[in-house]
């Protein structure tokens, strides 16, 4: 008789299992309602581990200009000039358009930053476009999208874009431990 009664319940936790991933999919996105507009990247200053975007309101006048930390992304801390120039690239060409701007649970960093997610009208994120672009690397702590972000990591990987073309071999990781940048993949 216990034997019976615990085969529903097993079969309610795969099912609630099953469910989890399309649930978080749809915290990703959102039908989207523009609320702000991207007013500019801010520069990458060294050792900086998440990118922060100005943005302000659809209504300029009545609404301050916002610095949003992404959230979801991480670069790496010493980002050589041609990752600064990709994500100055990426980010140039969306300036001025209408995004929306949804703040994660993560509480005001020590410099006043809201953390979040900023959608785009196609149905992606910036932080889609970044990882594609190869800037940086998912954060799959960041669990509402990490399966669209790592998508988008594997693209850029796939084709070497941005941080994933400089692959190199080092046969001795200790004697090359000066060199290395701060992601390595070692066999």
């Amino acid at each position: 008789m216990p034997v019976a009664r615990f085969i529903p319940v097993v079969s309610l936790a795969v099912a609630l299992l099953a469910v989890q991933p399309s649930q978080a999919q749809e915290d990703c996105v959102a039908n989207f309602t523009p609320t702000h507009r991207i007013e500019s990247a801010l520069p990458l200053p060294a050792g900086t581990v998440r990118p922060a975007v100005s943005i302000t309101g659809l209504q300029p006048e009545t609404q301050p200009p916002l610095i949003v930390v992404l959230d979801g992304i991480l670069l790496p801390a010493k980002a050589d000039e041609a990752t600064r120039a990709k994500f100055a690239e990426t980010l140039g060409g969306l300036e001025h358009l209408s995004v929306m701007f949804t703040p994660t649970t993560v509480p005001l960093d020590r410099h006043g930053r809201q953390h979040g997610t900023i959608q785009l009208e196609d149905g992606t994120s910036l932080v889609e476009r970044l990882l594609t672009a190869g800037v940086g690397l998912a954060d799959v702590s960041f669990a509402p999208c990490a399966t669209r972000f790592l998508a988008a990591e594997a693209v850029a990987r796939g084709e070497k874009r941005g941080i994933w073309g400089q692959s190199r071999i080092w046969t001795n990781l200790n004697a090359a431990a000066t060199g290395l940048p701060d992601f390595v993949l070692g066999r």
